[in-house]
């Protein structure tokens, strides 16, 4: 059987919409939901789910039907950037699933949500049909708000549809690598404009890190500045690296890091890393590291980066229960 990972970003951060969405997820054959979270401030749910392309492309129009039913965008307010009810379907293909597959998967879902529910599509990512729409950003750029305006410029006409649905946006649905989505809380007290200089220097296309996007935000429940960052490849920039620069680019404010959040599941191999680098900062071996329990690990990776781990944040762990098999990413 094939295998990709899904993980759609839908606007609302209502707990009551978010498992109206997720239950789209459970109870059907070769579909697992691995997780789902909601945050109130950023108005967003990321759900994770995994299984064969078909089954699996069932369960994502359900939940596009869902969102589109119960969001409305002109009356949506958020600090995270956003063009639809479904925001963004990325599709990750696991195993030995060929990449081909995950794009065929991507094209007959689009397809779909103009169908089924007259939602307008960008593809971006590996599936974009031009270079410049494959930055999420630049696809997101000028948000929901600003849709029927870039839509009327020839180059960012969608690659399905012609116009933004009226409540509920537009998609951008794309095949790409995992992404490891992880946040870092300042301290109380914390300017936002001092989140936003670091989020500048952090990600790449501000002279930053490699494969790090980033934005400074105001979390108004929290009460607190937060630096947010997605890596789009964890092989190329490792997660431990982007916590260490934030932390070194927050010295010239006098500021500090609180605390770190993973949004949905990281890969073992991110979080191994982590805590490899923490203990041999503390002077330990590589094959001392390598002997670790998976409980070491999560501690050892969870002081490093400012958070308490555990099993089922891990995703090739969320894969391996779910599916009854070991998969590793």
């Amino acid at each position: 059987m094939y295998l990709v990972e899904v993980v759609p970003n839908f606007s609302t951060g209502d707990p009551v919409k978010a498992k109206l969405i997720a239950d789209c997820f459970r109870n059907r054959k070769n579909v697992a939901l691995l997780n789902c979270t909601a945050d109130a401030d950023h108005n967003r749910c990321v759900v994770t789910a995994a299984g064969a392309p078909q089954e699996i492309r069932s369960a994502l129009i359900d939940s596009a039907r869902v969102a589109a039913e119960e969001i409305d965008l002109n009356a949506h307010r958020g600090v995270h950037p956003r063009i639809g009810a479904l925001d963004v379907l990325p599709v990750v293909p696991l195993e030995e699933t060929p990449e081909s597959v995950a794009d065929e998967l991507v094209r007959q879902v689009g397809q779909d949500l103009f169908d089924k529910l007259g939602l307008p599509v960008y593809f971006y990512e590996k599936s974009a049909s031009a270079p410049f729409r494959r930055n999420l950003a630049d696809v997101r750029r000028g948000g929901f708000e600003g849709l029927a305006k870039k839509t009327s410029e020839p180059l960012w006409r969608f690659d399905i549809g012609e116009k933004p649905h009226p409540t509920a946006g537009a998609v951008a649905v794309g095949v790409r690598k995992i992404l490891v989505a992880f946040n870092m809380f300042l301290k109380e007290g914390t300017p936002l404009n001092v989140a936003v200089r670091v989020a500048e220097r952090v990600r790449f296309s501000g002279g930053g890190l490699k494969c790090v996007k980033a934005l400074g935000l105001f979390l108004e429940r929290e009460n607190r500045a937060q630096v947010s960052m997605n890596l789009t490849d964890f092989t190329c920039t490792r997660v431990h690296t982007v916590a260490e620069l934030v932390k070194v680019e927050l010295k010239p404010f006098g500021a500090e890091a609180e605390r770190g959040e993973l949004i949905g599941l990281a890969p073992y191999a991110a979080i191994y890393d982590a805590a490899e680098y923490m203990l041999m900062c503390q002077g330990a071996g590589a094959e001392q590291c390598r002997t670790l329990s998976v409980e070491d690990v999560l501690d050892a990776a969870g002081r490093e980066l400012f958070l308490e781990l555990e099993r089922g944040q891990i995703l090739d762990f969320a894969l391996s229960d779910a599916f009854g098999r070991e998969i590793k990413i």
